[in-house]
């Protein structure tokens, strides 16, 4: 199964929205599909770096994932609204 960020961004939201799920539960899901063989992960080094900010930061996945493909690609801080993002360590308020 070759699996694009956004559909892993997609499949969080459905199963916190939709299903209830807490962090941990979303973060056990994201580790077993990384940890899955017939998975192909989009960017997977990334996956696992947001995965990690996700578990002990505030930020949704998504932003997670956004703050650090933006790092990955040489951006030094991205840019939020969302105060919760904000805190993260790839993001800043907007001034």
């Amino acid at each position: 199964m070759r699996a694009r960020c956004v559909v892993l961004v997609e499949l969080v939201w459905v199963l916190t929205r939709a299903h209830g799920f807490g962090r941990a539960d979303v973060g056990r899901v994201i580790l077993q599909l990384l940890h899955t063989t017939e998975s192909d992960i989009e960017d997977s080094d990334a996956v696992w770096a947001a995965l990690r900010e996700f578990e002990v930061g505030e930020a949704d996945f998504a932003d997670h994932v956004i703050g650090r493909r933006n790092h990955d690609a040489g951006c030094e801080r991205t840019y939020t609204f969302d105060c919760e993002a904000a805190t993260g360590r790839h993001f800043a308020g907007v001034p």
